[in-house]
């Protein structure tokens, strides 16, 4: 199979399929023609965050925090690192090594152990921070936020100029009856926002619609679940940054590895000695 036929992206209904390599992959696609699983599955987000989302993106990023603290990678990490420890020290016993000669190569397995933990704790942290960033952003195109990405400056600033002129020719009334029915729909850019509330200066009623406004098309995430639970698992993983080596069980106990009293149990009645070891 040449490079053309390895590399190619066929379309089949609301998906596309993408063959690179030998490997196939399969991603969902904007669609007309979107099947019922996927029409339920935009349905369910809607009725989540009153969005008016129109692919499933966000919907899998969300499905992605659907996970406790025992099941993150850096966990599961852990959990292995600390099992194939104690095998090694049980492997080195069963091939007779000196205790000595044992201990001396346990202590060295323990400190990659543990700079291996600080490093996947490192890119835990990295993962459920750029998760965030990734629902902002999707959020806010889901949202529909005119010009939140606006990559012709001299069309921008046409638009900021046709907007100032409009609320400039508001009356004080016809100014608190748009921000009165301001919906998402309306799709507000982050100047024009801006421009509003200094519009609006101290008054609090229409400051707190504009406010509320804000909230609706910015930061309604912050109500999910997925973000609420996101946000621990980044504590989480922000204390394992820097603390002893910990994990969690399938059952959600707490372990922490201390490698001393782990090589002293590991090593109890072991006996074998041998001087040519010693180094």
């Amino acid at each position: 199979m040449n490079n053309e036929q390895r590399n190619q992206s066929l379309q089949n209904g609301s998906y596309k399929m993408v063959v690179e390599d030998g490997k196939v992959t399969v991603t969902p696609e904007q669609s007309q023609q979107q099947s019922e699983e996927e029409k339920a599955l935009i349905q369910k987000l809607r009725e989540k965050i009153g969005t008016k989302v129109n692919d499933l993106s966000l919907l899998y990023t969300l499905d992605e925090a659907n996970i406790g603290y025992e099941d993150m990678d850096m966990n599961k990490k852990t959990a292995k690192d600390v099992q194939d420890f104690v095998e090694y020290i049980q492997r080195l016993k069963s091939e007779r090594y000196d205790r000595d000669y044992i201990r001396r190569q346990a202590k060295e397995k323990a400190k990659e152990l543990e700079e291996r933990y600080h490093n996947n704790a490192k890119e835990e942290l990295n993962k459920w921070t750029n998760w965030q960033n990734e629902v902002i952003n999707r959020f806010k195109e889901d949202r529909l936020i005119a010009n939140s990405r606006f990559e012709d400056p001299q069309a921008e600033i046409l638009n900021r100029q046709n907007f100032n002129a409009k609320l400039g020719a508001m009356t004080d009334g016809e100014f608190t009856n748009y921000i009165n029915d301001l919906t998402i729909d309306d799709q507000l850019s982050d100047y024009e926002l801006n421009t509003l509330f200094a519009k609006a200066g101290n008054n609090d009623r229409l400051r707190s619609k504009l406010k509320q406004y804000e909230y609706n098309t910015r930061k309604g995430y912050e109500v999910l679940p997925e973000w609420n639970n996101v946000k621990k698992l980044i504590s989480f993983a922000k204390n394992w940054t820097k603390s002893d080596v910990r994990y969690y069980d399938s059952k959600g106990f707490a372990h922490t590895f201390f490698p001393d009293e782990t090589i002293l149990r590991e090593l109890k009645d072991y006996t074998v000695y041998d001087p040519s070891q010693r180094y």
